[in-house]
């Protein structure tokens, strides 16, 4: 949500998935077909953001894009890896959810982390109907709660970032 594609949210191009490495903490992103929807990220010193997308007509167009920076403390951040830790010994164990059963077209993304020298990845794709899958993606919705409910009182700055003109990207 930040290794999180912060060149490409500032750009003047449609948010990408993140390239780098995730700075020190978690961080989540979410995409709909192919495209950036919203993002956030908390430091283990409780420092964080939560980002945004608007698409105004359609995915690949102009967009506005909604900042809100958030302090939660490291308190806020251990209830973050409190929440997240089934989920990181899930992906530590190189274990993979079962996707059998899958309802197209459902929003998906990446949770990320780097925390005390180690790093990890584990793909979140909310079609996938499994139990496990469902008690996993359960684990990430409650730090999305988490992450709203701290934000949800701060004010937003709106960036309208403009799509290039047909032929001058």
């Amino acid at each position: 949500m930040l290794a999180l594609a912060l060149p490409a949210l500032a750009a003047m191009q449609p948010p990408q998935i993140g390239q780098s490495p995730p700075p020190a903490g978690i961080s989540v992103e979410y995409l709909s077909w192919g495209y950036l929807t919203a993002s956030w990220q908390v430091a283990p010193n409780g420092d964080g953001e939560v980002r945004e997308v608007e698409y105004l007509n359609g995915f690949g167009g102009s967009y506005d894009l909604r900042i809100r920076r958030l302090h939660v403390g490291p308190e806020g951040f251990a209830r973050l890896r409190a929440l997240m830790e089934p989920v990181r010994r899930f992906a530590a164990a190189g274990r993979r959810y079962d996707c059998e059963h899958y309802v197209a077209d459902g929003p998906y993304g990446t949770l990320r982390w780097n925390m005390d020298g180690t790093t990890g990845v584990f793909a979140l794709s909310y079609g996938c109907m499994s139990d496990e899958a469902r008690r996993l993606f359960a684990q990430a919705g409650q730090m999305d709660e988490a992450v709203q409910q701290w934000v949800r009182p701060v004010t937003a700055e709106v960036r309208r970032i403009r799509a290039p003109a047909q032929g001058q990207e």
